[in-house]
């Protein structure tokens, strides 16, 4: 190199355990990520695109995150650290799991399908990337007086009574409560 030439004096980045940063090659537009701790020296064809800090999820949270070059999304629950690859975001911020009992039931999507299904094993419930919560419902449970009435999926008409075995319930994930209104 020349005497002559322009020189950049270039501030090396300083990475906390909890940082990293997404950098681009200006040549060939390769993206990378540098994990910290370190002290990082860019070399002159690298350009920082964002310093970001690393999501801690505790035991009972998740995130979902895109990758926005293919459109893949994924889940991701805690304990753990999560980084973001160069070309994802965050599709749904940090949220607690559902917790799930004899009493309490969730109702979810499958966004490949668009099929409903109830869940209402006994855990703390966390969607999969193709997993949407519909609604958390609770348990119908019904006094020896008491009678609902459902209509089902395929719009047929069911009577359940207090007074019967099956007095206590989850409504199906298609069927809904027929609500009278007496004058």
């Amino acid at each position: 190199s020349s005497p002559l030439e322009k020189t950049k004096v270039r501030k090396a980045e300083i990475l906390e355990p909890t940082d990293y940063l997404h950098i681009k090659n200006k040549i060939n537009g390769e993206l990378k990520v540098e994990k910290g701790p370190k002290l990082y020296f860019l070399s002159e064809n690298e350009e920082v695109l964002r310093k970001m800090s690393l999501i801690t999820l505790k035991h009972n949270e998740y995130i979902k995150i895109i990758d926005k070059k293919t459109g893949i999304i994924r889940a991701e629950k805690g304990e753990k650290t999560v980084y973001l690859e160069p070309t994802e975001d965050i599709l749904l911020n940090t949220s607690f799991g559902t917790n799930l009992d004899e009493h309490t039931c969730i109702l979810v999507r499958d966004t490949l399908t668009g099929t409903l299904e109830i869940i209402n094993n006994r855990e703390v419930f966390f969607p999969s990337s193709t997993q949407e919560i519909v609604e958390v419902r609770k348990k119908i449970l019904l006094e020896d007086h008491e009678t609902v009435i459902i209509k089902d999926k395929d719009g047929k008409y069911i009577i359940k009574k207090g007074e019967n075995s099956e007095r206590a319930f989850f409504l199906d994930p298609y069927s809904k409560l027929i609500i009278l209104r007496w004058s």
